[in-house]
């Protein structure tokens, strides 16, 4: 259990620890509170991870997310770009966002560009939300169509996590604050923009009908 790409968890909420402007690229695998870059987010008041891409296969068994497995903590403007499969709570950023009392959380502003498999509460953006605890997050529904953004509901969520064509999403009128557009890639975060994990996180997979 708690395993992730970078950070598994943190050994108390006292003492966070952030993910900023980073890659992971290895292959994430687990049982529970598994994720991409962290697999469980305390609710402290930094960002669990912010601007940041995720580029490694995650598997587990229940609360898995590309980004972030579980969380109670903020995480903004990141991209997954790999597959993520498990059996309950799978989100293609997170798999199951909470909302702790008093404090204000959420994942925000990102993007996911892979595909998700699991059993029950499947989302391409989340497994599972709190009211307010997700906002404009985009994912492509070309290369993973077979589940909607939120798991729990089985839908988009205007302004929360909507679904775009391919063309859609490479097109540079997709706007995202800390992000970065250019024709025929997807939008990538402004601190890693130049990377080459960044780059590879951004170009799209060519699908056809075979």
């Amino acid at each position: 259990n708690y395993v992730g790409g970078l950070i598994g968890q943190e050994q108390t909420a006292q003492y966070p620890a952030q993910i900023l402007y980073s890659v992971n690229a290895g292959r994430v695998k687990g049982n529970n509170y598994v994720g991409g870059l962290r697999g469980y987010a305390y609710h402290t008041s930094t960002d669990a991870a912010t601007q940041s891409a995720n580029l490694g296969e995650v598997e587990g068994n229940m609360y898995v997310g590309g980004i972030v497995g579980w969380s109670q903590g903020k995480t903004s403007s990141n991209i997954n770009a790999a597959k993520v499969s498990g059996n309950n709570y799978v989100g293609g950023i997170v798999g199951y966002q909470s909302n702790y009392p008093g404090y204000s959380r959420s994942a925000n502003n990102s993007i996911h560009v892979g595909q998700v498999y699991g059993t029950s509460n499947v989302g391409n953006v989340a497994g599972y939300y709190e009211d307010g605890t997700l906002t404009n997050c985009y994912y492509d529904k070309q290369i993973s169509p077979d589940y909607m953004g939120i798991g729990s509901s089985g839908t988009d969520v205007a302004g929360v996590a909507v679904g775009k064509n391919t063309s859609e999403m490479l097109n540079t009128t997709l706007t995202m604050s800390n992000f970065t557009a250019s024709a025929g890639l997807y939008p990538r975060p402004n601190a890693i923009k130049d990377s080459i994990g960044a780059h590879v996180a951004a170009s799209p997979v060519n699908l056809t009908n075979n």
